[in-house]
C-alpha cells in the first residue's frame, strides 16, 4: 500500500492555507480513473453508467459527460435532480421508491423533461404506487425490474422475476425498460474467485433474461455490477450490458487494499491538522467520524499518507487520535488521510477543495447531492 499512497503522488497545499477538516479532490488523478474507466470498456462510453453516488459532485458529472459518458445512476431523488441540472440526458434512480418518495419521483419526471428518469422496482406495492403517480401526471414511466442476485438487500429472487415483469407489463404507465444487478455481496480479493462469482450471477442473469425477452421484447438493457465486479462485466463486450461502478471514481485505501487487481487509485482525502500531543508518538487530530466515514470498525478508518503504520487508537465526533512511533510532528502539522470509505465521506463536506498535479489549490467543487431532500442545498 506504501507505493498506492506515495506522498510524490499527493503533494500537499502550501501549508496553512486550507481550513481544516476539508476535503481534497487531486483533479488529475480523478482524470486518470475515468480515463481507467472508459479503458475498461474499450473506449465505448455508452457501455458505461456510472454512480454518482460517490461523488456527488456536478463538477466530476461535467467531466463524464465531456467523456460522451450520458447514462449514469444515482441512489437518491437529490443525486437525481443534480444529473439532470447537469444535462445528463439518462439518469436511472436504482432505489425502490415508496411513499412520498413515489410523487417526487414522477415530479423529477415532469419538471425535467430533457432527462430521461428510469427506477428500479421489486414488489408489487412499489408497482402500483408508481403507476397510480404517473397516470395522475399523464406520464409514462421506464422501469428495471431489480433481481436479487444473492444480496438479499432488494430486489426479486431470480424464479421469481419472470411473474414480477408480467405484472409491470401489464400497466398501462409502466414500460418495462431492462433488469437490474447489483452484486454488493462479491468481495473476494482474489480476482479469479471474484471473477468466477461474477460469472455465476451473470449466468442467472442469463436465464431469467430468457424467460423475460417473450414477455417484454429484445431490446431489454442490463445495469450490473459495482465497481469490484466491474471488470467482469466490462469483459463480457454486450452492447446491452450498462456496467455500474461508482467507488472507481474516486476510489480509497479499502478498495484499494481489498481489490490491488482494479486499476484505480485514491483521489479524494481528508486534509487535517495535529491538534495536540497528548504523549510519545500519540498525536491528537481535528478528524473525527463528522468528516471521515464511521462505518468500518474505528481502527481502520484511514490511512496516513506516508505513515501507513500509524494506528488509530481512538475516534470521537470531531478527533481522531493515532500512535505514530518517531513521527515527531508537532502542534499544527498537516496531515493526508485517505479515507477506508470514500463514499459518505465525501457526504459529510459541502465542499471539495480540488488539488492540480503540484498540490495547489485550483478549485472548489460543491457537493450539491449530500443531502436526501429535494430542494435543499448543500
Amino acid at each position: 500500500m506504501s507505493s498506492y499512497l506515495d506522498l510524490s503522488r499527493y503533494p500537499l497545499p502550501p501549508r496553512g492555507e486550507l481550513p481544516t477538516p476539508a476535503l481534497v479532490f487531486y483533479k488529475p488523478l480523478i482524470e486518470a480513473n475515468l480515463q481507467a474507466m472508459l479503458a475498461a470498456v474499450g473506449g465505448n462510453p455508452d457501455r458505461l453508467r456510472p454512480h454518482v453516488k460517490t461523488v456527488k459532485c456536478a463538477a466530476v458529472v461535467h467531466l463524464e459527460l465531456g467523456l460522451g459518458i450520458t447514462k449514469h445512476k444515482c441512489s437518491t431523488l437529490r443525486e437525481a435532480m443534480l444529473l439532470a441540472e447537469c444535462g445528463v440526458p439518462d439518469v436511472l434512480l436504482a432505489y425502490v421508491l415508496v411513499g412520498p418518495a413515489v410523487r417526487s419521483f414522477v415530479e423529477l419526471c415532469v419538471r425535467y423533461p430533457a432527462t430521461t428518469f428510469r427506477v428500479t422496482v421489486d414488489s408489487r406495492q412499489a408497482v402500483e404506487q408508481l403507476e397510480w403517480a404517473a397516470a395522475k401526471a399523464g406520464i409514462t414511466v421506464s422501469v428495471l425490474a431489480d433481481m436479487d442476485p444473492g444480496l438479499h438487500r432488494s430486489g426479486v429472487a431470480p424464479e421469481r422475476l419472470a411473474d414480477f415483469c408480467r405484472l409491470i407489463v401489464a400497466q398501462r404507465h409502466l414500460r418495462l425498460d431492462g433488469l437490474h444487478c447489483y452484486d454488493g455481496h462479491i468481495k473476494d480479493s482474489d480476482p479469479e474467485l471474484r471473477h468466477q462469482r461474477a460469472a455465476q450471477v451473470w449466468q442467472q442473469l442469463v436465464k431469467v433474461l430468457e424467460e423475460v425477452r417473450p414477455i417484454a421484447g429484445d431490446s431489454l438493457r442490463l445495469v450490473c455490477g459495482g465497481t469490484p465486479t466491474f471488470p467482469f462485466f466490462a469483459s463480457l463486450g454486450r452492447s446491452d450490458v450498462e456496467c455500474s461502478p461508482g467507488t472507481c471514481v474516486l476510489h480509497d485505501c479499502g478498495y484499494g487494499r481489498k481489490f490491488p487487481d482494479l486499476p484505480f487509485v485514491p483521489a479524494a482525502f481528508v486534509l487535517t491538522r495535529v491538534l495536540s500531543v497528548p504523549g510519545p508518538d500519540r498525536y491528537c487530530l481535528d478528524c473525527g467520524y463528522k468528516a471521515i466515514a464511521s462505518d468500518p470498525p474505528p481502527a481502520e478508518r484511514f490511512l496516513v499518507v506516508g505513515r501507513e503504520d500509524a494506528r488509530i487508537v481512538l475516534q470521537n465526533e470531531e478527533h481522531s487520535v493515532v500512535e505514530a512511533p518517531g513521527a515527531q510532528w508537532d502542534v499544527g502539522e498537516e496531515l493526508l488521510l485517505c479515507p477506508t470509505h470514500v463514499c459518505p465521506t465525501v457526504a459529510l463536506h459541502d465542499v471539495a477543495y480540488v488539488l492540480d498535479g503540484s498540490g495547489r489549490v485550483c478549485d472548489r467543487w460543491l457537493i450539491g447531492a449530500r443531502t436526501r431532500l429535494l430542494g435543499l442545498s448543500a
